[in-house]
């Protein structure tokens, strides 16, 4: 009798005990939880800006404060759970009639985290030939990076490689880089075998091949447009109904500034199906042609008119003086003559002013001499 009284007070003692440590323990984490948080807290609170490179922001002040909060909440709930977790389990244990329980209790929580570190250690050398592979690829683009931008900057030459092929170039090899890299460790990911996952596999598939034919189309496009010269970034360039300077091009879209200083976004399959007119291509060498048809009746001397147009031209400031203008008659209707002239500037931003004001001297130089005129104004590239 008195051994089972001395066993049940030893019990009784125990699980005392660990009432006690258990108490302190969390009275202890209280502490420390709370000095922890202030001091995460006090190390966000001296970045407000939150989270930005250069000039895009990705994450803001306030949902860093939520996520954190709501990251502490999970791993304080851990925390608590595997207190109680132990608590449970040695108050059981210490007795007798329910070690069996504490065991079973035991074997509930071990087995899930032996299977899951087995796991691990068994997929290590595939996470070690994914890094590899990835580490690999990594310096392989580096490379390419270097060799790319030498020749963009005319430090490397190739016969018939032309300088400003070479950031489509280096752009299409890193994404053949990728995708090649995406399917050399896809099979050794974990799960890659099982029907789910290759279940999740052919369903991105089909999303990725119902949406984005568009966009493949444009990418294609935007290959052939750069190989084709078709144009480059700072040109003076009409597309479509758009005309206006070119301020990027990618394998997606080009996009025009226009006179009104609004920036037009044109899809590279849209671009590649129509004209393209390059202002800017030959204008260093032969300028660009600003063009106007002037009508004038039969009774006006043909040499009169040519010598009032050239005249016009001459006097307008950004006509180029190192080449003569020239007039040309390129119709005759039952009263009038039609005549074109064809005066050049070296600067195809300047041609909508200088045709501006080359119509406004014909005007005024043809008034001076007493001729009625009907001016059509057209702006062509020579």
């Amino acid at each position: 009798m008195k051994s089972q009284i001395f066993s049940i007070s030893i019990i009784v003692a125990l699980i005392l005990l660990i009432l006690s440590v258990t108490y302190y323990v969390v009275k202890l984490v209280k502490r420390v939880w709370h000095k922890f948080e202030s001091f995460l807290f006090n190390i966000i609170k001296k970045h407000p800006q939150g989270v930005q490179i250069r000039s895009v922001k990705f994450i803001s002040y306030a949902q860093i404060n939520r996520l954190t909060s709501i990251f502490l909440k999970l791993i304080n709930f851990i925390i608590y759970v595997f207190i109680f977790y132990n608590a449970v389990y040695f108050i059981l244990y210490v007795i007798p009639a329910t070690q069996n329980i504490a065991r079973q209790l035991q074997y509930y929580l071990t087995r899930p985290l032996f299977t899951i570190s087995k796991s691990f250690f068994n997929y290590f050398p595939n996470v070690f030939f994914i890094i590899i592979v990835l580490f690999i690829s990594k310096y392989v683009i580096k490379f390419l990076r270097y060799f790319f931008n030498e020749i963009e900057k005319g430090h490397i030459k190739f016969k018939g490689f032309f300088p400003e092929w070479a950031d489509s170039t280096f752009q299409i090899a890193k994404f053949l880089i990728y995708f090649f890299v995406a399917v050399i460790i896809f099979p050794y990911l974990p799960g890659a075998d099982s029907p789910a996952f290759k279940g999740i596999s052919i369903f991105v598939g089909v999303l990725f091949s119902l949406g984005s034919s568009s966009a493949i189309a444009n990418m294609v496009a935007g290959i052939i447009l750069t190989y084709m010269r078709a144009f480059k970034v700072g040109d003076f360039v009409k597309i479509g109904d758009t005309q206006g300077e070119l301020v990027e091009s990618s394998l997606l879209v080009v996009k025009i500034k226009t006179s009104q200083n609004i920036e037009v976004t044109i899809p590279n399959s849209i671009v590649l199906s129509g004209q393209i007119h390059d202002f800017s291509k030959h204008s260093k060498d032969k300028g660009v042609a600003a063009q106007l048809k002037v009508e004038i009746g039969f009774d006006v001397p043909w040499t009169l008119v040519h010598e009032l147009l050239i005249k016009s031209a001459k006097v307008t400031q950004d006509i180029r003086g190192d080449i003569e203008p020239f007039v040309l008659q390129t119709a005759l209707s039952e009263s009038v003559v039609q005549y074109e002239l064809n005066a050049f500037v070296d600067n195809p931003f300047k041609l909508r002013r200088a045709t501006s004001e080359l119509y406004g001297n014909i005007v005024q130089i043809f008034n001076e001499n007493n001729i009625d005129l009907i001016c059509h104004l057209h702006i062509v590239s020579e």
